[in-house]
């Protein structure tokens, strides 16, 4: 039997949405709701979430609008009965993220956060393989990323979007969570130049792993992003520009290839398939989804106020 699955939002993350569950077996795509309310590549559109409910039907929908309208969404959606598939960052400050959670928790509906680098091969690879001890004590790990400034006004209005920090390291602050868990400390310098925005940051962990991060709007002609991880036995690292895929090499000098840059693979598709199969068992909350937003603030703080910032017990 098909999911009836439904996409908020028909701006690129909404077209990559609808495509991705195009590709996928036993979905049937059944609207999408549009500022317009216009047909999008040829699937019904809607001007409201209530009407997208109440003549679509829909089982599935993924929130693809601006961030700051992400909870309005959930929340109308979770009160129908539909499971949610939440565009990051789940929401723009902690309280409101964790209560997106919970509210879907009580109400028994699913509540996925497509923090999609969790399904990126390289990063999936590299991850799985620093979890593994091949590397020895993992110390350090450093993450590049980088995109053209968004053409957007949302995007470059904080109160909206977040910034580099929320919208974009995001990705590797995730990323980051799943190799350590919470940080203790974070630190952040932010420059902005026009419409460009820079941040730089650290990130300190309980085993006493230090985490490096650049991110960036502007200065880039398309996506850039590069991972290098440090340990006791040896080291990893893949990068886009170059496109070097990730290699492995081990402290004697060894070098072996792991993944092949650029992957073949569309983690849009495996992030959904995912979500798809997580549908037939019971709801489970995703806090790392909300400890992310929790960091992201933090080094928000740090940024604004030139201190380093030290996460309470509370947050993570």
């Amino acid at each position: 039997m098909s999911v009836r699955a439904a996409v908020i939002g028909s701006g690129f993350m909404g077209r990559t949405h609808l495509q991705a569950y195009s590709d996928l077996p036993g979905v049937d795509v059944v609207g999408v709701v549009s500022r317009s309310a216009s047909s999008v590549a040829g699937v019904p559109a809607f001007g409201s979430v209530a009407e997208l409910l109440e003549r679509a039907r829909p089982e599935l929908v993924s929130v693809c609008t601006p961030t700051a309208l992400h909870p309005a969404a959930v929340r109308e959606l979770a009160a129908a009965g539909v499971d949610v598939v939440s565009e990051k960052p789940l929401a723009g400050d902690v309280a409101t993220a964790r209560a997106l959670v919970e509210e879907c928790q009580e109400r028994g509906v699913h509540l996925f956060v497509a923090h999609v680098l969790r399904y990126f091969e390289q990063y999936v690879r590299a991850g799985a393989i620093a979890r593994s001890g091949e590397l020895g004590t993992v110390s350090t790990v450093r993450l590049r990323r980088a995109v053209p400034t968004p053409g957007q006004a949302w995007f470059r209005n904080p109160a909206a979007s977040g910034g580099v920090i929320l919208d974009l390291l995001i990705h590797d602050v995730d990323f980051l969570l799943g190799l350590f868990g919470a940080p203790t400390h974070v630190f952040a310098r932010r420059r902005i130049v026009g419409e460009n925005e820079h941040v730089v940051a650290t990130m300190r962990f309980t085993g006493g792993q230090l985490a490096f991060l650049d991110g960036a709007w502007g200065g880039v002609n398309g996506l850039e992003f590069g991972c290098e991880i440090a340990g006791s036995a040896g080291t990893l690292a893949f990068d886009s520009a170059p496109a070097t895929g990730l290699r492995l090499e081990r402290a004697g000098g060894e070098l072996s290839s792991v993944v092949e840059q650029p992957s073949s693979l569309d983690p849009y598709r495996a992030q959904l398939a995912d979500f798809l199969a997580r549908r037939s068992g019971p709801p489970v909350p995703d806090g790392a989804a909300v400890l992310a937003v929790a960091v992201c603030a933090a080094l928000d703080r740090s940024a604004r106020e030139g201190t380093t910032v030290t996460l309470e017990q509370e947050d993570a």
